[in-house]
């Protein structure tokens, strides 16, 4: 009996009990001879131990298979290709759209952003300015608060005469 060992016979044109070698766990004494596709040291052994033929081959290489399809595109299957390539002609138009518009709107955050600036900066000006003003108003206020040596000798002046006065009545 000739014992096939192979992981698939498809492919294989010979004839013969095939064996799944993952499955081998000890040879079968009653084979006359022995293939071998792939490669398997073990099994090979086992069966020269036992003066049986083996023999080693390579697997055979796939053909490619060609297949010829024709399909044809139902009246209902192209209603709805029609109608779903408008619709992302529609989705792609509007995202275009937003685009456009996102970049008008970062243009407008720009120009406020640096607007903002100006104003921080007037802000600070004027905080600077009004600091100034009322050093200047206290300087002023204290000046004012304080009679000068010559408002005080006529005030001293206009006191002792009045106080003149008043003793003489």
């Amino acid at each position: 009996m000739k014992i096939i060992y192979a992981k698939k016979s498809s492919g294989i044109d010979e004839q013969g009990s095939f064996q799944n070698p993952e499955y081998y766990l000890k040879p079968e004494s009653n084979a006359q001879t022995v293939v071998i596709y792939g490669d398997y040291l073990q099994i090979k052994t086992d069966y020269e131990k036992l003066d049986i033929a083996v023999e080693e081959r390579e697997l055979p290489k796939a053909k490619p298979l060609t297949v010829d399809v024709k399909v044809s595109i139902t009246p209902e299957l192209q209603t709805i290709i029609d109608q779903a390539k408008a619709e992302c002609e529609k989705v792609v138009a509007e995202n275009d759209d937003l685009k456009q518009q996102l970049g008008k709107e970062r243009e407008v955050i720009k120009a406020l952003d640096l607007e903002n600036s100006q104003l921080k900066d007037q802000v600070l000006t004027a905080e600077k300015t009004l600091l100034a003003a009322d050093a200047e108003i206290k300087v002023l206020k204290a000046a004012a608060k304080k009679p000068t040596a010559a408002e005080a000798k006529t005030a001293k002046a206009t006191e002792e005469a009045i106080q003149a006065e008043s003793l003489k009545e």
